[in-house]
């Protein structure tokens, strides 16, 4: 096929000779950019910048890469069949290292989440979408703060069993974001028989440190959703916390302080939940200061900063109170982890040792670590790898736990 495309090329004279040039020039800067991300997998997890971006593609793009370096290795293998020069046969080296880099990563990562439970399909993978999907109902709760935050409502196929409920927090460093971030993960399982509730939290200003204000906000959140689930057909009594980064900080201190009846909303006594999933979780906040990427895209140094009205130096106690470790016993609800070994803003160090903090007090606790990805892995598009294997793994750990539709 590649060389009818030479050819073809070849009888539309000085033009079809550039457009011949300009065919294998980007073949061979395609073969050249996926070699180099497959050869960074070799290098240790956050290594170095090279590193970090070599393992942060491949749940996103994984797909994408190896079709583009299989078609590259065809356009300059069929240049090959003309010329025999030495610059050939190296494009034609690093093209062969890119198709065969790109396919046994995608095909590791697949293994990977099917060992973990999951599914996912890379030729689904190469048409992704958007995060953003439009709720049900959208409803609102009231803190005790006196105000009220969105609770957006995504609900089960009807049927006469009631269905568990899932709790979305969303992350964004506790400054940025909205509960409509992931609205496919929640259209996602509310297909499959969960009623699904996102809710928002008061975000921290420059001004306005939330670190109490936000892990209160969503106890009433908490409340709200075992007082209202019956609207949706929903059961309060299979409650389950999901978030990510941020929010997967808070997900796990509220499931873990609930537990210890050490949390009161304005509506009462906070409901302890069934289980407690989590992405990319910041559970070590001080680990996060200390050793998260400062990239101007994220500054985790400033995030936590502003979250705490300063330093955690400067704020030890309002420190302790965000972190996980603090609200450990034995009472917490089972809890599942997924967490990118490559994660440039949670160190992954820092999320094994809760882990084992955690099981050590007593915790039913399941940590998966990514071999490919950074943080946010799953969340840039729907229908990646990486989205993919997080909801299929994280829908069959809460069928492990009696926890399905």
């Amino acid at each position: 096929m590649s060389t009818k495309l030479f050819r073809s090329l070849s009888d539309f004279g000085g033009a079809g000779h550039l457009a011949k040039r300009a065919v294998t020039a980007s073949a061979v800067a395609t073969s050249c950019t996926v070699a180099a991300l497959a050869v960074g997998t070799r290098l240790r997890p956050r290594a170095n910048l090279y590193a970090s971006l070599s393992y942060a593609v491949w749940p996103v793009i994984g797909p994408q890469l190896a079709v583009a370096s299989q078609a590259s290795l065809a356009v300059l293998v069929g240049r090959l069949r003309h010329t025999r020069r030495l610059k050939d046969v190296l494009a034609v080296s690093a093209a062969l290292t890119a198709a065969v880099g790109s396919t046994s990563i995608n095909a590791r990562l697949v293994r990977w989440i099917k060992d973990a439970g999951g599914t996912a399909n890379p030729i689904h993978a190469l048409a992704p979408g958007s995060m953003r999907h439009e709720p049900d109902v959208r409803e609102h709760y009231s803190a005790d703060n006196g105000q009220t935050y969105p609770a957006l409502v995504y609900t089960p196929p009807r049927s006469g069993k009631p269905a568990p409920v899932l709790m979305q927090i969303h992350g964004g460093s506790w400054r940025f974001g909205s509960p409509e971030d992931n609205g496919h993960d929640a259209r996602w399982f509310a297909d499959r028989g969960y009623l699904v509730v996102a809710v928002g939290y008061p975000l921290s200003t420059e001004d306005e440190p939330t670190w109490d204000t936000a892990p209160r906000a969503l106890e009433c959140a908490l409340g709200w959703i075992q007082a209202n689930a019956h609207r949706w057909n929903g059961d309060p009594e299979r409650l389950v916390l999901l978030g990510d980064s941020a929010g997967g900080n808070l997900a796990v201190n509220l499931g873990y302080s609930a537990a210890r009846s050490m949390a009161a909303g304005d509506r009462g006594r906070v409901p302890k939940a069934a289980a407690v999933a989590v992405d990319f979780p910041a559970v070590d906040v001080a680990a996060v200061y200390r050793e998260g990427l400062n990239v101007p895209v994220a500054r985790p140094q400033a995030s936590i900063r502003q979250y705490l009205g300063g330093t955690p130096e400067e704020r030890p106690d309002r420190l302790r109170a965000v972190s996980s470790e603090t609200h450990l016993s034995a009472d917490a609800p089972p809890t599942l982890i997924l967490h990118p070994l490559s994660d440039d803003l949670v160190p992954a160090d820092s999320v094994a040792e809760f882990a084992d903090r955690a099981r050590d007090a007593g915790v039913d606790i399941t940590l998966y670590e990514v071999p490919y990805g950074s943080h946010g892995y799953d969340r840039m598009f729907s229908g990646t790898v990486g989205n993919q294997g997080r909801l299929s793994i994280v829908a069959n750990y809460l069928a492990q736990k009696g926890l399905a539709p």
